[in-house]
């Protein structure tokens, strides 16, 4: 199992960092090493048919999300110029984040709109008036409504590059925590990081269904939203 394991990270690390392939040769012949030593040099056979299930089921894995959408070309995203609708932001203003990414196809889910959510209130509803002017006073740089734990959360849970950055940890810390075998730990890993995947293409699914604008230009563009209790900043 751990050899099956270790070969399938190994494989689908190399088609993903093709780059880094001697790091990855080395580190696998150090892991593979420490599988086949002590009790393991009996079972040699084992580990070689562990290494060949681990490559299998990744090639199967790859030639299946190989087709996925993910790689499919799109033209750049730039919404538009109507109140409500999303367009560049500072400080980039780069063009919306790879959109195909909409259209992906999930793991567990039947398709990233299965759980569209609602759309965003009209934009002179008492729903949109509150939740701007909390945004605008607990987002502002100084707050005087902002608590410091509050300024420290924001932080922290902008400082990431992916949710996987702070699940991950979590999860691994979990398992050791309760003793789990490196299969339980694997399928562990699987479902959290499943999940947070087709949570990412339901997010995304509804970002390009409603293109709705982003904070910073809502506040910045307020005087011309149509809404008498919004005021620009």
């Amino acid at each position: 199992q751990r050899a099956a394991a270790l070969q399938a990270a190994y494989a689908i690390l190399v088609l993903l960092f093709p780059s880094q392939t001697a790091t990855f040769d080395a580190q696998r012949a150090t892991s593979l090493a420490a599988i086949a030593s002590g009790a393991g040099a009996e079972n040699s056979d084992s580990i070689a048919s562990g290494v060949d299930w681990g490559q299998t089921v990744a090639d199967a894995i790859w030639a299946w999300r190989s087709v996925d959408g993910f790689a499919n070309s799109v033209p750049p995203f730039l919404g538009g110029t109507a109140p409500g609708q999303w367009r560049p932001t500072p400080p980039a203003l780069a063009p919306g984040l790879v959109p195909q990414l909409a259209k992906v196809t999930p793991f567990f889910i039947n398709s990233p709109s299965q759980f569209r959510p609602a759309g965003p209130p009209a934009l002179t509803s008492a729903q949109y008036t509150g939740d701007f002017n909390e945004t605008k006073s607990m987002g502002s740089s100084s707050s005087s409504t902002r608590t410091p734990d509050q300024t420290l959360f924001a932080q922290f849970w902008a400082s990431a590059n992916a949710p996987a950055d702070f699940w991950d940890p979590v999860a691994t810390s979990l398992a050791a925590e309760r003793h789990f075998t490196l299969s339980e730990t694997s399928h562990l890993l699987a479902l959290v990081n499943l999940a947070i995947a087709d949570a990412l293409l339901r997010c995304w699914d509804a970002k390009y269904a409603y293109v709705f604008w982003r904070s910073i230009t809502a506040i910045q563009l307020a005087d011309g939203d149509g809404n008498a209790d919004t005021s620009a900043d």
